[in-house]
């Protein structure tokens, strides 16, 4: 299938970032929401991330380089496929983050 043959969808991408403390510890709770219309090749599709981030280098004086948390990723009907391959993902990771 070449791109002329690819349906068009819309997409829409919320995000956001809202850094909190609690005592000496800072944290980052962050992640999007992404939505993309059905077409006549694919199904509508809905992707929800969000993260929870302990930001270490705040500890050792540079604050917003490294992080280790947690996200959540649902995602319904993944990459456009409505079917029982890849219907629907569920799934929690650990993470860590290095901005540099």
């Amino acid at each position: 299938m070449n791109n002329s043959e690819i349906a068009d969808d819309l997409q829409l991408t919320l995000t956001w970032g809202a850094p909190f403390e609690l005592g000496a510890s800072r944290f980052l709770f962050d992640g999007y929401i992404d939505y993309s219309s059905a077409a006549s090749d694919h199904a509508a599709e809905f992707h929800f991330n969000p993260q929870l981030k302990l930001d270490l280098g705040h500890y050792r004086g540079h604050p917003g380089v490294l992080y280790a948390g947690i996200e959540y990723s649902y995602w319904h009907h993944k990459y456009g496929l409505a079917d029982d391959v890849m219907d629907t993902e569920s799934a929690v990771s650990a993470l860590v983050k290095f901005h540099f």
